[in-house]
């Protein structure tokens, strides 16, 4: 909350980790300091209000718990209703499969230790073509490749925000990004970046402009 996040995502590999009773848990931990949760049963999507502008935000990932990222008619149907009453949807997934070989541009479907994690490229692009006006990528623990899709930023894998001492920080394990993603309220996008970030050994980012962090990203 003292960082400024109002929405987190919460379809992923660990948010049963602990149960009904852990993901409860989190979801009022989170209400309780003013955070909209989204991506679970109950609380599938979220919104804000910016200024005179509503955007939409959407969570996906490969487990059946949660909505699917291969559940094509779904996420249509979703971004559909989303669009309905808002200027922007914002799609966010956790998939693709993990550490050092996941760098690069996802083609196919990924797998984890013979575990399914879904064909990130076809999913992004069936979300964009559905009206979605970006998205964004986690879980690989990576930085992987962004593209521009029909003039709509795709980033696959923002890699690590954050992972104090319970993340592998090694080599390029240790880069990390910010997403920068602006759009006129009509929905145009405007620019799209990155703000380069790199974990110490402990897993806390900071900002990392250097000439090896940029040429790692």
């Amino acid at each position: 909350r003292e960082m400024g996040f109002d929405i987190m995502s919460l379809a992923n590999n660990h948010s049963m980790d602990f149960g009904t009773q852990g993901l409860e848990s989190t979801l009022g931990a989170l209400r309780a300091n003013g955070i909209a949760p989204m991506g679970v049963p109950g609380a599938e999507s979220a919104r804000l209000k910016i200024r005179n502008t509503t955007v939409a935000f959407l969570n996906y990932s490969y487990l059946p718990a949660f909505p699917m990222l291969n559940d094509s008619e779904r996420i249509r149907t979703d971004i559909e209703q989303a669009r309905s009453t808002a200027n922007l949807v914002i799609v966010t997934v956790h998939a693709g499969k993990e550490g050092t070989s996941a760098i690069g541009t996802p083609t196919g479907d990924e797998y984890f230790m013979h575990e399914y994690r879904g064909d990130l490229r076809k999913f992004a692009h069936v979300a964009i073509d559905a009206g979605a006006s970006a998205v964004l990528g986690h879980g690989p623990h990576v930085v992987r490749p962004y593209e521009l899709y029909r003039d709509k930023p795709i980033f696959y894998s923002l890699g690590n925000f954050v992972g104090y001492r319970s993340l592998s920080t090694q080599g390029k394990l240790a880069n990390s990004i910010v997403a920068e993603v602006r759009f006129s309220p009509q929905g145009k996008l405007g620019g799209a970046g990155i703000i380069p970030l790199r974990l110490d050994r402990s897993g806390i980012p900071a900002i990392d402009y250097s000439a090896d962090s940029l040429q790692t990203l």
